[in-house]
């Protein structure tokens, strides 16, 4: 369901993954340049780190105020499906305090809503896959459960989410997936 979920695809050369967004400057709705002074990350696709393939990406923050992202919307979901499988390979080093999160934010109409064509927040899983230490590559997964009304899932790969401290992380081969799951199974720890 995600495109170029392997990092694999960069058309036209320009160091960053076909597909994917990178936000740094307003990534939170309560930013203000004027007040927050953030310094660019460092981000782009990494063909030295990998977990498969030839590349990966990589966000890099130094500092506490400042954080980075890349995004993608899926707007193709299954209907029907209640649960979605979210994963992906994740390393880190240099974690400050600071986290890496895969994170899934819902977006559509509420049920009765007047204005089903125009899509709003409805909710997010801020902590689907989080990493908060320093970590070679791991392979992390979650269920996602989109609420009613959902029309588009947006994926995030994002360092730093709380503003809390430095950390570097790259993150490979993803994937989104229907499930035929009804409820979440229970937690089993081996």
């Amino acid at each position: 369901m995600l495109a170029n979920s392997g990092f694999e695809v960069d058309s036209n050369n320009d160091g960053q993954p076909d597909g994917w967004d990178f936000a740094w400057e307003f990534t939170h709705s309560g930013d203000d340049p004027k007040v927050q002074k953030k310094q660019k990350p460092d981000y782009g696709l990494d063909e030295k780190v990998v977990h498969s393939g030839k590349r990966s990406v990589r966000i890099a923050v130094s500092r506490r105020e400042d954080d980075g992202l890349y995004r993608q919307v899926v707007t193709r979901l299954v209907p029907g499906t209640k649960l979605y499988r979210l994963s992906a390979w994740v390393k880190t080093e240099g974690v400050a305090n600071g986290d890496a999160r895969v994170i899934a934010a819902y977006y559509g109409s509420a049920p009765g809503s007047k204005a089903p064509a125009e899509k709003k927040w409805l909710a997010a899983d801020y902590n689907a896959i989080r990493v908060s230490k320093d970590s070679d590559w791991q392979f992390l997964c979650s269920l996602l459960e989109p609420p009613p009304g959902t029309a588009d899932i947006r994926i995030a790969l994002w360092v730093n989410f709380n503003y809390a401290g430095p950390c570097k992380a790259w993150f490979d081969d993803l994937s989104l997936t229907a499930t035929d799951l009804q409820e979440a199974p229970p937690l089993a720890h081996l």
